[in-house]
């Protein structure tokens, strides 16, 4: 029992040597761009629905009254709250 103790202590100082020496792999530097993308993207996702949740009433006449077709789509979309912000 004592000799598999020392087998898997100097196994681990092994491993902490070598990561030690070599503590640059691939994976940190895409993990941590991949994360970035996720938060940017979150960014703007959280951005849209504040967006659409702090039109005043004023905002959503014009929308209702507007002939641009985004804004046709804008308004449409604000007649179901709760599906919008399920969508979000």
């Amino acid at each position: 029992m004592l000799e598999e103790t020392g087998e898997s202590f100097s196994s681990l100082l092994i491993y902490l040597q070598s990561s030690i020496i070599n503590p640059f792999s691939y994976s940190l530097p895409v993990g941590l761009f991949v994360l970035l993308i996720l938060v940017i993207c979150s960014a703007l996702i959280s951005g849209s629905e504040v967006a659409f949740f702090s039109l005043k009433k004023t905002d959503i006449d014009e929308l209702r009254n507007a002939e641009n077709r985004k804004d046709k789509l804008i308004f449409s979309l604000l007649q179901k709250p709760k599906k919008l912000l399920a969508t979000i």
